[in-house]
């Protein structure tokens, strides 16, 4: 059974979060006009064989910043998240800011959330583990998870509001927590409606996937039901 049920699992992007935080950005990218900042970005590889470029299709400009050894990669710069002076020439530089599973590896994350907020001109595109293993390498430590609240609190105090805010649901792996918002939340309103219903927040499939009344093989089974059935009601409705 539990063959069978990792199979089906891993064949769902919803339990993948990597791949469940890329067909958000395809969804969400080409939405996204302006000048647009990869912060941190190493390659710009989405791990999935394409470069997180090629989604904001209506970007007039790309540029990605990386913390000490450069990628080689087109308009590239140094840039540290935790530096306390920003270049005047980089401040409100780019209309979209945009950073995947980077602030979990920044110590001072408040100085993180304000360069990135003091970067933008307008929108800050954030994806962060909400639950996933410790991971580090020689050059980079890990520091943080972060809730769905968590992301409205830091960006709000600094002045931009939620515009959208998603996350995936893996009983079995990593849980990513993606996050919109805006200095102008007016100007996003075709994001805005993408806005799906939250019933619960992020991890309540673990919960599922442990107290569930007929074992924890059979209540995954049932959550990935579940989920096919919304998905497939969406679709159809």
């Amino acid at each position: 059974m539990m063959t069978r049920l990792l199979s089906r699992f891993f064949a769902t992007p919803q339990f993948n979060a990597r791949t469940w935080s890329n067909a958000e950005l395809n969804k969400l990218g080409p939405l996204l006009a302006g000048r647009v900042l990869n912060v941190s970005g190493g390659a710009d590889s989405d791990k999935e064989g394409r470069r997180y470029r090629d989604y904001f299709k209506a970007a007039r400009e790309y540029a990605v910043s990386n913390y000490g050894t450069l990628a080689g990669v087109e308009n590239e710069f140094a840039f540290d998240l935790e530096q306390r002076t920003l270049p005047e020439a980089l401040s409100g530089r780019y209309d979209i800011v945009f950073s995947h599973t980077v602030l979990e590896h920044v110590f001072d994350i408040h100085a993180a959330v304000a360069n990135l907020c003091a970067l933008s001109g307008d929108v800050i595109v954030t994806v962060v583990p909400f639950l996933q293993s410790y991971h580090h390498d020689t050059w980079y430590g890990d520091y943080w998870r972060f809730s769905p609240t968590a992301l409205q609190r830091l960006f709000g105090d600094k002045g931009f509001e939620t515009v959208y805010l998603n996350w995936n649901e893996d009983p079995l792996g990593n849980i990513y927590v993606l996050h919109v918002c805006a200095r102008h939340p007016s100007r996003w309103q075709a994001i805005a409606t993408l806005q799906p219903l939250h019933e619960f927040g992020p991890g309540v499939s673990r919960n599922h996937l442990l107290f569930g009344a007929g074992g924890r093989e059979q209540a995954a089974i049932e959550l990935h039901d579940r989920h096919e059935d919304a998905r497939k009601s969406c679709t159809t409705g």
